[in-house]
């Protein structure tokens, strides 16, 4: 079974798709890099996972469980931002446990 699934997962703002249907499965243990230019939806599609976008169509499960509807604080799962969110004095897991 894999640990994290997308099952056609898509964003739209308005009448603009930003992503458009995305299926993504991922095995507990494997290490996924998502690469693209500038504004290809990498971000977006990380905050879906996280639970701080909400998306527009699709299914997101993480160990099994559907969190498509589930808040960010109750999906078991942590995003750590690329700039101005990390604290320089703490290691990465204090940064990500801080939440």
């Amino acid at each position: 079974m894999s640990h994290v699934t997308l099952e056609g997962v898509a964003k739209s703002f308005g009448s603009l798709q930003v992503i458009p249907p995305l299926d993504l499965r991922i095995d507990k243990g494997e290490f996924v890099v998502l690469v693209g230019p500038s504004g290809c939806g990498k971000t977006t599609t990380l905050r879906m996972i996280a639970g701080l976008e909400q998306g527009s169509s699709g299914r997101i499960t993480i160990a099994g469980r559907d969190v498509t509807d589930v808040r960010p604080g109750l999906r078991n799962c942590a995003m750590v931002f690329q700039n101005y969110a990390l604290y320089p004095h703490m290691s990465t897991y204090d940064n990500i446990a801080y939440g």
